[in-house]
């Protein structure tokens, strides 16, 4: 398969809360292949249940998670 953008790829990282309402975007800018760490803050949210899509170009999936304080 060929490398698009010489490696790059339009990358999304946005949290939303249970009724599918955006609350944070972490990632949304275009990045290199590799490994990256992102931080999310979530001193202003509640605890619950919220979902995470990350997306890359062509590539999409989408997680829950429980935050608990």
């Amino acid at each position: 398969m060929p490398v698009v953008n010489g490696g790059r790829s339009n990358v999304k990282l946005i949290v939303y809360n249970s009724a599918g309402e955006e609350v944070k975007r972490i990632i949304d800018r275009e990045l290199e292949a590799g490994s990256y760490i992102a931080e999310f803050d979530r001193t202003n949210f509640l605890r619950g249940v919220y979902f995470y899509k990350f997306t890359a170009d062509d590539f999409s999936e989408t997680k829950s998670m429980i935050l608990l304080k």
